[in-house]
């Protein structure tokens, strides 16, 4: 009788130790100085509204286009969190992970190839694009993780008739639009699935899945349509319906998209994995491959829908994050078919070489991101960002640069002055984001004075009566034209500009005004 000892799965499946090496560089990539970049206002919206969601205890609470998961999952961490930023976006880099997971199976169960999984997984854990929102307290990050287990789920749905798989698809389907209403956009990709394999899977065969999936979905609409106008009117903000560019043909504001979406993806996807993606759609036409014609279409689907709709003022690249991961897959696979290619050339016998050949293929394609992220990783402001995310994230009004200067400077004001009241902006109240979250400490009474239809009367009179001594900060050049009175209008007069905190490159600054009854 002979012994026979039983090699270890990781011996056997060198894969699954390549894939949890990838998996722990991803989790590095996103979890490396996570608060390197200050504060974005969308990330200190949402955990405003989250400490909303815990003090009123409600699920329930404003948002814009329906963003009630990522609050309802803030809201879960906040009470265990030292810093709410880091509590969000350490959040983000767990959504991260299992979006890595579902890209590595999802391309593993279309192509059935573990270097193609493998590739692609190293691909969604390094595109710039990806890797950043990854790294931020937003919504956008979690809607990508759910377009690509949507995917995921409609293939075991439709192709593998599992029950647990019809449940699945349902509870994803419905977090995808809890997560932002363009989440709904994902119900589209099992009829995708059932029309690409409509001779394996009959129609009727599976249609009675995916209506109890699609049924599974539709609760998760209860928190919008109870919050129904708020949150239809900010969707309709967003299209050209309500376009603030008016005059502007249709055609005209398609055209501005299609550049928009072009100039997103050869940014940010980079120009190597993006040619790449093309050559699969023309290999995957020529060979006639499902696989693909599956990945090219969901991409199709979430790039068309902002290509009609959107409106060219309101049209942030960030919308078009979930198409991302379809595309590095296509370009996973047809990275991995250049390798055989070259390898069947070569007339080489030994695996070990092939493999060499692929590594080196991936760490080439890869250069420009590579690039991209150590910036990102580094100095974010440094990072070639299109015009209106270096608008968003560095240079204007929502991003988080000086404020962290100017608030560090209120709270010595504060501890040399005693209590201070601080307004942000001279002309509306603003009891959320960056700055609530940097000026969060007892001796600082936050935006407590509206200056919006005062008179040089009433002003006088509102700071006699403040109980502390009032500080206004502005955006320069981005407040509205109520605050040019505190800098050469009635206000003027017993306003002193007592510090500036410029931006990175100078394009815009904050100025901190010490306001007094008497000039």
């Amino acid at each position: 009788m002979t012994l026979k000892i039983r090699t270890s799965t990781i011996v056997r499946r060198p894969t699954i130790l390549i894939l949890a090496i990838v998996l722990v560089g991803l989790i590095w990539l996103r979890t490396f100085q996570p608060l390197l970049l200050p504060m974005f206002h969308d990330e200190g919206l949402h955990i405003s509204r989250a400490q909303r969601a815990l003090n009123e205890h409600t699920l329930l609470m404003g948002t814009e286009g329906g963003k009630y998961l990522q609050v309802w999952l803030l809201a879960l961490i906040l009470p265990f969190a030292s810093d709410p930023l880091l509590g969000a976006r350490i959040l983000s880099a767990a959504i991260g992970l299992l979006a890595g997971v579902g890209c590595y199976l999802l391309a593993r169960h279309l192509y059935e190839r573990d270097d193609v999984a493998l590739v692609a997984t190293i691909f969604c854990a390094t595109t710039p694009y990806i890797l950043f929102f990854d790294r931020m307290g937003l919504a956008d990050g979690l809607l990508s993780a759910l377009a690509i287990w949507s995917l995921l789920l409609s293939l075991f749905t439709v192709r593998r008739t599992r029950w647990w798989s019809t449940l699945a698809l349902g509870l994803c389907l419905g977090l995808a639009t809890a997560t932002k209403l363009n989440g709904i956009l994902f119900s589209a990709f099992p009829i995708l699935v059932v029309w690409l394999w409509r001779d394996e899977c009959p129609l009727r065969r599976t249609l009675p899945r995916l209506l109890v999936a699609w049924l599974l979905a539709l609760p998760w609409l209860i928190p919008s349509l109870l919050d129904f106008t708020p949150q239809y009117k900010s969707t309709i903000a967003r299209s050209w319906v309500d376009s603030a560019e008016e005059g502007i043909p249709h055609l005209n504001r398609l055209g501005q998209n299609l550049s928009t979406i072009a100039t997103t993806l050869w940014t940010y996807l980079t120009l190597p994995y993006l040619l790449l993606a093309l050559a699969e759609v023309i290999r995957s036409l020529w060979r006639r491959d499902k696989s693909s014609w599956l990945l090219a279409l969901a991409a199709l689907v979430t790039l068309t829908f902002f290509f009609l709709t959107a409106g060219v003022d309101k049209f942030y690249p960030r919308y078009i994050l979930p198409a991302f991961p379809f595309l590095l897959i296509m370009a996973a696979r047809s990275l991995v078919g250049l390798a055989d290619w070259l390898w069947e050339r070569a007339s080489k016998t030994i695996p070990l070489l092939r493999q060499g050949l692929l590594v080196g293929l991936v760490l080439l394609i890869s250069l420009p991101a590579l690039r991209f992220d150590y910036l990102l990783l580094t100095n974010p402001s440094k990072v070639s960002w299109l015009p209106i995310d270096r608008w968003q994230y560095v240079d204007g009004w929502p991003a988080g640069y000086a404020v962290v200067d100017a608030t560090s400077y209120l709270r010595h004001q504060a501890d040399e002055l005693g209590v201070i009241i601080v307004v942000k902006r001279a002309t509306s109240k603003t009891r959320t984001g960056a700055w609530v979250h940097y000026l969060d400490q007892s001796n600082i009474i936050f935006d407590a004075i509206n200056f919006r239809h005062s008179n040089p009367q009433e002003l006088i009179q509102a700071l006699h009566n403040a109980p502390a001594p009032v500080f206004v900060a502005l955006d320069r050049p981005f407040e509205d034209p109520y605050a040019a009175d505190f800098t050469d209008g009635p206000y003027a007069p017993y306003s002193t500009l007592i510090a500036t905190f410029p931006r990175p490159g100078g394009a815009s600054r904050i100025e901190v005004y010490r306001v007094q009854p008497n000039p």
